[in-house]
């Protein structure tokens, strides 16, 4: 694997596990960026994520949704179990 398939993978990884500790999170490209990564000393540049997010959304872990504004919003993708969200 090369460098920049790790910083992806690790990129995933992080996300991932955001959305299973806090599974009502919902943020905007740039919120992820800054917020989900504050704990970790690894800070991925806003395109990184972007790839990771579109690899989540690929794998069905995470939706996109527009907000009543119009941005793009990214949440856990719902199971069985889960009702509705609004955003």
């Amino acid at each position: 694997m090369t460098n920049d398939e790790d910083k992806l993978e690790k990129t995933i990884r992080v996300i991932r596990q955001y959305i299973e500790d806090f599974p009502r999170a919902a943020d905007n490209l740039l919120g992820i960026a800054n917020w989900w990564f504050e704990d970790d000393q690894f800070r991925p540049s806003i395109k990184l994520v972007e790839k990771a997010l579109a690899h989540l959304i690929n794998e069905g872990s995470i939706v996109d949704k527009k907000s009543v504004g119009g941005e793009v919003i990214y949440v856990k993708a719902p199971t069985p179990t889960d009702g509705p969200r609004e955003l």
